[in-house]
């Protein structure tokens, strides 16, 4: 999944549940028509693994 790197409380409690920060960010998606962020943003990569 991706989240906002500015929601740092938001991915500690993903860690909390488990969730693992990876290497991997990206651009803010301006071109997909969701908004003009009024601070620099990226998208923070995480992941979980599945125990089957």
């Amino acid at each position: 999944m991706f989240v906002l790197d500015a929601r740092t409380e938001l991915i500690q409690y993903y860690e909390r549940c488990g969730y693992s920060k990876t290497a991997c960010t990206e651009s803010y998606p301006i071109h997909a028509n969701v908004g003009q962020p009024l601070i620099d943003l990226k998208l923070q990569h995480m992941t979980k693994s599945v125990i089957k």
